[in-house]
């Protein structure tokens, strides 16, 4: 209903007081259509529009683990993708339709691609802009989610040893994306700035805050913390150092973002753990092929 009102005119503060920032709705309004087009009820069209939203990233995730991941490790490849799907679909159950269930859907092409670059393969330019498109869509869809962007950026830059590794045509779209939208909100939702922003800040620091010993305390996050040091304890001994690396660069970011307003609310960390989830399984995979099938190429 918002999303509606919010496309047929309506503006914060003075037709609706709403936290939600006007990215989603514009990232809602889809469903909408496709509700009046097929005489859907609103919630049958959510469903569709996001289902077709996770099995696009899913095509564009297929076929970025084929490039990076080698033939003779067709295993970790499968279970990789299986358990992308499997975060897409059922990992967000709990909180379907929040704006984190669209980011790890939105992004995870983004991250993947990054991979690809850090290996110094190529990848189609049209592709290449799909999936800049979707990124910067969602890292807009929260203030903070340019944190994972960043990291991921400079990870590119560190291992490139070149200030112009951003100058590619997904990073570009993205950053595009990024700057019309904060431009939009100036000019189409000054509301949302002035009021409603000073209005939910005082709301996340004076009553919905959590103290600090509950988030270091929360389940969620110990498993984040506990991921990132598995990494580091076995970086040395893994093949696919880069993949993981660009993985630890975007969960470092979403860990950042989920500390931040210090809320161990499940949809909030729903990015960072899954993305601490698949390191943890990736690398478990490939410590297994490269005992029990003996691999002597390189793992």
């Amino acid at each position: 209903n918002l999303t509606k009102l919010f496309i047929h005119g309506g503006r914060y503060y003075h037709d609706f007081i709403e936290n939600t920032p006007p990215m989603v709705f514009y990232l809602y309004s889809p469903a909408l259509a496709i509700s009046f087009l097929f005489h859907l009820t609103a919630w049958r069209a959510f469903e569709i529009y996001f289902y077709l939203l996770a099995f696009i990233s899913l095509i564009f995730c297929d076929i970025l683990l084929r490039k990076i991941i080698q033939d003779e490790d067709y295993l970790l490849y499968c279970i990789s993708l299986i358990f992308l799907a499997i975060s897409f679909l059922l990992l967000n159950i709990p909180d379907f339709g929040d704006r984190e269930c669209f980011t790890i859907v939105l992004v995870m092409p983004y991250v993947l691609l990054a991979v690809v670059r850090a290996d110094n393969k190529n990848f189609p330019i049209l592709l290449s802009v799909f999936v800049g498109v979707m990124a910067g869509i969602g890292f807009a869809v929260k203030p903070f989610f340019i944190i994972p962007l960043v990291f991921i950026e400079i990870y590119l830059i560190a291992i490139k040893r070149t200030l112009l590794t951003w100058v590619r045509p997904e990073a570009l779209i993205a950053l595009l994306i990024f700057i019309t939208y904060l431009y939009s909100v100036f000019i189409f939702s000054p509301e949302y700035l002035a009021k409603i922003v000073p209005l939910a800040n005082y709301l996340y620091l004076n009553v919905f805050i959590d103290s600090s010993s509950s988030i270091y305390s929360d389940i969620n996050f110990i498993f984040m913390i506990a991921s990132l040091t598995f990494f580091g304890v076995y970086y040395r001994q893994l093949y696919y150092r880069k993949l993981y690396a660009v993985i630890v660069a975007a969960l470092l970011g979403f860990v950042i973002v989920f500390w931040i307003p210090r809320l161990t609310w499940y949809y909030h960390a729903l990015p960072a753990l899954t993305l601490a989830i698949f390191l943890v399984v990736a690398i478990l995979v490939e410590m297994a092929l490269k005992i029990f099938t003996g691999h002597k190429s390189h793992l």
